[in-house]
C-alpha cells in the first residue's frame, strides 16, 4: 500500500540509472551515440530534464582530469544537444523521434564510414 505521500508525488525517473550512458538510438533504429550527460533546468523549484548531451565534450567530463584532457585532446570538445521533447522511449536504450543526422548525431561516425569506405573491399 502507498503512503499518502508516494500517491500525490510525480512521477520519477531516476535519470543517472535510467538515461545516463544509455545508446541513443534514431528515429531508424540505427545507433547514434550515448547519453553523456543531461541538462537539468529548474522550474517553479524542481528540477526538469531538457536536453540530453552527447560528444567527447560532456563525456571527458566524467573521466579523471588526465583521462579527460586526453579524451578532449584527441577527440575535442564538440558536443550534441538534444531536446528532451526529442526523446520518444525510455528503456535500455533510448529512442529518439528524429534522424540522427537532423539532430547532428552520429556525425563521426559517418566520416569514419565515408573514410573507410574509399577503400577497397570496403563495402
Amino acid at each position: 500500500m502507498k503512503s499518502i505521500e508516494q500517491e500525490r508525488r510525480p512521477p520519477f525517473l531516476d535519470l543517472v540509472r535510467g538515461v545516463l550512458d544509455h545508446q541513443l538510438l534514431d528515429s531508424d533504429l540505427i545507433e547514434c551515440g550515448k547519453v553523456d550527460d543531461v541538462e537539468l533546468e529548474l522550474v517553479n523549484g524542481e528540477l526538469r530534464a531538457v536536453a540530453l548531451l552527447s560528444g567527447p565534450g560532456p563525456a571527458s567530463v566524467h573521466l579523471p582530469d588526465w583521462a579527460g584532457a586526453l579524451m578532449r585532446a584527441l577527440f575535442g570538445r564538440r558536443s550534441t544537444r538534444v531536446p528532451w521533447r526529442e526523446v520518444s522511449v525510455i528503456e535500455s536504450r533510448i529512442k529518439l523521434r528524429s534522424t540522427a543526422e537532423a539532430l547532428g548525431l552520429g556525425e563521426a561516425d559517418r566520416a569514419a564510414s565515408q573514410w573507410i569506405a574509399r577503400f577497397p573491399g570496403a563495402e
